[in-house]
């Protein structure tokens, strides 16, 4: 177990990983049928590569924080919360109408940028989460409380949908 004020350095751990690596599956994980679109559904994201890197992706509502945690090994104790999850919809490679984004994911991602919001009532940044960048200039966002409306789910987003007030922070050397 990740003591509470270690999660976030951890996070910057996992998602380095797949800096250079490809997209191979999005899947929605939620406890109930879809009423919106997968990517902003609410529920948890399973992240997959090519390479094998596997990420379940989740939202710390308390903080705002975007929470990732290490299901590359099936003998991960997260790996049994997914199997318990009820519904798990693949959002890509299987996502019609969504051709901007699917067009992204056969690329490499190239860099990644930690995003985050000024949490007014308690003076802080949460890291609410990261930008995916891929080699042609385009970018996804992946995280929590990322519109002017700070909803606390794990979306999937086009940077023009994203609220303009965030920060953005290429994840350097250090987090590895």
């Amino acid at each position: 177990m990740i003591p509470s004020n270690k999660y976030l350095d951890f996070n910057l751990k996992l998602i380095h990983r797949i800096i250079n690596d490809r997209i191979k599956f999005l899947t929605r994980l939620t406890s109930l049928e879809p009423q919106d679109e997968l990517r902003t559904e609410l529920g948890s994201i399973l992240l997959e590569t090519y390479s094998g890197t596997r990420l379940y992706i989740d939202v710390d509502e308390g903080m705002a924080n975007i929470l990732l945690f290490d299901a590359s090994d099936p003998s991960q104790p997260i790996n049994q919360n997914i199997k318990a999850i009820t519904y798990k919809y693949l959002i890509f490679p299987r996502m019609e109408g969504q051709d901007s984004l699917a067009s992204l994911l056969v690329q490499p991602i190239s860099d990644i940028e930690v995003i985050s919001r000024d949490n007014e009532d308690y003076g802080f940044y949460s890291m609410c989460g990261f930008r995916l960048n891929f080699p042609n200039g385009k970018s996804l966002c992946i995280g929590t409380y990322l519109t002017a409306e700070k909803i606390p789910g794990a979306w999937i987003l086009m940077p023009e949908e994203v609220d303009v007030n965030l920060r953005y922070q290429a994840i350097t050397a250090k987090s590895e």
